[in-house]
Parts: structure tokens; C-alpha cells; sequence
């Protein structure tokens, strides 16, 4: 069981790119640490991208409502549903992690194609 799910992390992370994290890890701890450490770095490069286009935007109030419904879409589909399917675990944990950062590098991106 646990073989399998390393594998199923492992071929989630190679699509997101954390798979550095399998490879740099000694344990499955690490791996959970290494993979929320790339959340918080995706968080910081969301939040610099989001002020850009806030910056450049003409229509702030719309870009704030859609945000925060991103945000709630995203905390709904990583913590909440993730949460239902595998129960709070170590696991838990480690899908949430990716799904958190699969949804902000496609948030990251679409913010960056409104500025182009």
C-alpha cells in the first residue's frame, strides 16, 4: 500500500513538477514537508503576480471577487474534498499539498496571460 501510493505521488508530482521531492526525500515526512515548502514558494510567486495585475487592472473589484472565489474553490477541492476521500492522514496531507500546488501553478499562469 505504501509502495503504491509513493508511485501514485510520485506520478502526480512529475505533472506538477515537485518531483524533486521523491528524489530529495528520505521519508515520507520529508516528502510532506518538502511539498508544503512548494506550496508556500507558489503562494509568494501567487501573491507577486496577483499585485502585478492588480496594479495594471482597471477593474480591481472584479479581479478581488474573482480571487476570492478561487480561493474558495481551491480550499474546497484540496482540504475539503482530499479530506472526504482519504480521512485526515499523512496522506491527506500530501494530496492536499499537490492539489494546492497543481491549482496555483494554473492560477499563477492565467494571471500571467491577462498581463501579456
Amino acid at each position: 500500500m505504501k509502495n503504491l501510493f509513493f508511485l501514485s505521488l510520485l506520478l502526480l508530482s512529475t505533472h506538477i513538477g515537485a518531483a524533486n521531492c521523491e528524489e530529495n526525500a528520505g521519508n515520507f515526512a520529508e516528502v510532506v514537508g518538502c511539498l508544503n515548502n512548494e506550496v508556500s514558494v507558489l503562494k509568494e510567486q501567487l501573491n507577486k503576480t496577483y499585485i502585478n495585475l492588480y496594479m495594471q487592472t482597471k477593474a480591481k473589484t472584479k479581479l478581488e471577487v474573482a480571487q476570492k472565489s478561487w480561493n474558495d474553490y481551491k480550499e474546497k477541492q484540496c482540504d475539503n474534498f482530499s479530506l472526504a476521500e482519504v480521512g485526515p492522514t499523512s496522506t491527506q496531507m500530501a494530496i492536499s499539498a499537490s492539489c494546492e500546488i497543481e491549482l496555483i501553478q494554473n492560477r499563477i499562469t492565467f494571471l500571467k496571460s491577462i498581463t501579456q
